[in-house]
């Protein structure tokens, strides 16, 4: 099939899953006047991008995607069924143009438009930003038969392609010359085109760059026919390829400015079904140095220092002392200079409350409440609205009927499920978190006295700082502390669950779309309901007054966090909501799952006189039930080879050594917690195969010479030096080709052969009714864990999600795992019993 069939399938699929009475005639009909809307390509490339485009727009503000949408002519039901699913397309070169994120060659001239949707994710996602697109849009079908004659055409191209070519540069994450929180070039979509070309008129003034006139030109609709000259080749910016098309964490707990880049890969983002999240297969990340200067333009007469090109020495220094300061950001503890005091804390919270009663500092009060509850830095706080009607969500503050705010923020998902994968729990997109009555207050305040959806739109963004920090500072030198400042007040909270590990991070990142580095692959794996996300937050906010209390023995004079009624608002805040990991099997589906593979084990059982393929077919059986029983129980990453040998496997100390996941130095790998029950069914299986290989010995020679070595691996390993087991190791983890002990055995015409177990085998084992994604039991595992409130460490190191810089096996690290192992082992012992994952015997014991 070719890429439209793909979309017509599933779409179709998806209308027959709604029991939408919507005819597959109808179905093309309304993709083709879409595609034609969009001047799409007949090879489809990159169309992902377009429904991309939209759900983006959606979730930050409801408003505009609708209106996008419409504006594309696209129905309802094809763009859903792409928002809340993940398309099936098992052929390469299909999947390949589907996720294509780089324009093809000259189509900025041949097809202008359609490059400037799909280049979007490349584009400043701020509201000014958004709204300045969608004006674009509107203008662009309005004007289209101007944008198109050739009588007013360049030389080298239409003015379609010139005027879209020049909006793709003005929206650019890295254009600088366009900041949206300084140029109020529009306000809202209903602002007519001449009043945006005279904004940006005035933007032209101070920024003589052609592609703005352009723009102005495309807003006027004042064009004429082309004057023939030679371009200037300096004209406008010049961008740097290095940090393009990059994500920036800053490092949790570490001195100064510093953060690490993560390159973007959209193929691998977006093409999961299976619950494997591209971003936790990535193991190398660049860690930049960030200080103030850097955002200055350097003099040129300064000249470089030669060290840092010529000496080797002084690279190494800096490596040693970046890699050092990343060892001590996760060791921080509450006497950190970077975490507020009870002190400091007591006293900017009776400052705050004293501003809030002037007019001339309410918004500092105001402004200095959210970086402290909500984790955001000014600029985030900026584009943050309020708004009255849950039909028309933005990203902010919501105020009900009754007057209670509640803080709105989308979960955007880095992979969907495909639409028949069944027996996964349902997830709701929409966050909301109660905001502090007296917050409320302020907010609306604020809002009524600027008539502004955006609350802040009236604030100068670099004057504010620069008040705002005078401000702390006094406040700062009451306590003679210097820590009170817009750095700690803004990363407060995820400084402080670092340093008290009081709850998980992702509870922050969930509520608050708050951007972390220790959350930036958990997330994924991720799924909570609403009810304990609030307990959590209240947890959190409990301790940080206790110990304000417990420094003065006086409660704060107000509440910064008060557990909502979950019976009295349901259409925001339900208790059974989940949020997070789609891919998150509910507990009756994995009983389904764990009945079925015990009943082929069961039904696989050979006669007293049996055939080969009987004995043969029976391993494969037993293999598949613990396989599959090793994943859930361990949270082991889908991959070829699971267990690749038993000297990993330690049962002595419910202990097993994993590398799923990993760089050429093994960085990655960790150690887990093996269940009683995993151990008890591992131990099994190495009866089972030891009792296998007598009984096909004279038969499958090969076989079962394949077994000796699964099973003597412990006299082969101490035989090896450290250079030889270091290549043998190599070989046979994720291996394709040299099987562990947990193998299957294929039969090619008269011959059999042992093959590894890959995830694709593991999945034809489970009927189509239970097709739960092959990497189910890693996300129901970590959102397990965080049900049971278990430490938010010891699920990091069963998951294998240690940071950069954490090496739990380094020789510097002081963690026991015996101790871990001890303390994670009840809660894993339960977690498997609730799901009746049992012990198995092998029929040939």
């Amino acid at each position: 099939m070719d890429l439209k069939e793909y979309i017509i399938q599933h779409v179709s699929l998806y209308c027959q899953e709604k029991s939408l009475a919507i005819t597959e005639e109808k179905i093309i009909t309304d993709l083709d006047v879409f595609l034609d809307r969009i001047s799409a390509p007949k090879n489809l490339y990159s169309l992902y991008f377009v429904f991309e485009l939209i759900r983006r727009l959606y979730e930050q503000t409801e408003e505009v995607g609708v209106i996008l949408q419409h504006l594309l002519k696209l129905e309802d039901y094809i763009f859903i069924s792409f928002k809340e699913y993940n398309i099936f397309i098992d052929n390469k070169d299909a999947l390949r143009a589907y996720t294509k994120s780089s324009i093809t060659q000259n189509w900025c001239q041949t097809h202008p438009f359609y490059t400037l949707l799909i280049q979007s994710w490349n584009y400043k996602s701020d509201i000014v930003s958004n709204l300045l697109f969608i004006s674009f849009i509107k203008q662009y079908f309005e004007t289209l038969h101007v944008l198109t004659d050739p009588r007013l055409a360049t030389k080298t191209m239409s003015r379609e392609g010139e005027s879209c070519n020049a909006i793709r540069l003005l929206l650019l994450k890295n254009n600088k010359d366009f900041i949206a929180s300084e140029h109020q070039i529009i306000n809202s979509l209903t602002d007519q085109p001449v009043m945006i070309a005279h904004n940006l008129e005035v933007l032209l003034e101070s920024k003589r760059i052609n592609y703005i006139k352009t723009i102005v030109h495309f807003f006027y609709n004042d064009w004429a026919p082309a004057k023939s000259r030679t371009p200037n080749k300096n004209n406008g910016p010049r961008y740097r390829n290095s940090k393009k098309n990059t994500d920036n964490f800053d490092v949790s707990g570490a001195d100064g400015d510093m953060c690490f880049l993560i390159k973007k890969n959209f193929n691998n983002d977006i093409t999961d079904v299976e619950g494997i999240v591209a971003e936790d297969i990535k193991t190398n990340s660049t860690f930049i140095l960030l200080d103030t200067e850097h955002s200055q333009k350097k003099d040129k007469s300064l000249l470089s220092d030669p060290s840092m090109v010529f000496s080797k020495a002084q690279e190494k220094r800096v490596s040693i002392n970046i890699s050092s300061q990343i060892k001590r950001s996760h060791n921080i503890t509450a006497q950190s200079t970077q975490l507020l005091g009870p002190a400091e804390l007591i006293e900017l919270v009776a400052s705050l409350i004293k501003y809030s009663t002037k007019s001339e500092t309410r918004d500092s009060a105001a402004i200095a409440w959210i970086m402290l509850l909500l984790n955001k830095t000014i600029t985030e706080i900026k584009a943050l609205r309020l708004f009255f009607d849950l039909k028309n969500k933005k990203t902010g503050l919501y105020v009900d009927e009754h007057g209670r705010g509640w803080w709105y923020f989308p979960i955007t998902e880095t992979a969907l499920r495909r639409i028949d994968q069944k027996g996964l729990k349902d997830t709701e997109k929409n966050v909301f978190t109660p905001c502090p009555d007296f917050l409320v207050k302020i907010l609306i305040n604020i809002f009524e006295c600027n008539a502004s959806n955006e609350i802040f739109s009236h604030i100068n963004e670099d004057e504010f700082k620069l008040t705002l920090t005078r401000k702390l500072k006094k406040i700062s030198e009451k306590q003679d502390s210097g820590r009170v400042s817009i750095k700690n007040i803004s990363h407060f909270l995820s400084t402080f669950i670092h340093c008290t590990n009081c709850i998980d991070p992702i509870f922050l990142d969930f509520s608050y779309s708050v951007k972390l580095s220790s959350t930036r692959v958990t997330r994924s794996y991720s799924n909570i309901d609403n009810e304990h996300r609030c307990r959590q937050l209240k947890k959190l906010w409990d301790e940080v007054e206790s110990l304000c209390f417990q420094f003065n023995k006086k409660p704060l004079p107000v509440t910064l966090f008060e557990l909502p009624d979950f019976d009295v608002f349901p259409e925001v805040l339900q208790r059974n909501n989940s949020l997070g990991s789609t891919f998150t099997p509910t507990n009756g589906r994995i009983r389904e799952l764990v009945s079925h593979l015990s009943e082929q084990v069961m039904v696989s059982v050979p006669s007293k006189r049996c055939s080969l393929n009987e004995l043969i077919n029976h391993h494969n059986h037993f293999t598949v039930y613990t396989a599959w029983m090793l994943l859930f129980a361990t949270g082991y990453r889908a991959s070829w080879n699971p267990l690749p040998t038993l000297s990993l496997y330690l049962p002595r100390y419910n202990l097993m050594s994993i590398s799923d996941k990993d760089d050429a130095l093994f960085s990655h790998s960790r150690i887990v917690a093996v269940p009683s029950e995993l151990v008890s069914q591992l131990d099994n299986y190495i009866v089972h195969l030891q009792t296998f290989r007598s009984q096909i010995r004279l038969l499958e020679p090969e076989i079962a010479s394949q077994i000796d070595d699964v099973l003597n691996v412990d006299e082969t390993v101490l035989s090896l030096n450290s250079i030889e087991f270091d290549k043998w190791y190599r070989d046979i983890r994720k291996s394709h080709s040299k099987h562990g002990p947990l193998f299957l055995i294929e039969s090619i015409g008269n011959t059999y052969r042992a093959t590894s177990l890959s995830p694709k085998l593991l999945k034809e084992f489970v009927p189509s009714f239970n097709n739960l994604p092959i990497n189910a039991g890693r996300h129901w595992l970590k959102s397990s864990l965080l049900a049971r409130n278990v430490d938010s460490e010891l699920i990091n190191f069963q998951m294998g999600h240690a940071q950069i810089g954490e090496l739990p096996l380094g020789s510097y690290s002081a963690l026991c795992h015996l101790d871990v192992i001890n303390a994670l082992l009840p809660t894993l012992d339960t977690l498997l019993e609730e799901v009746q994952w049992k012990t198995l015997k092998s029929a040939l014991i």
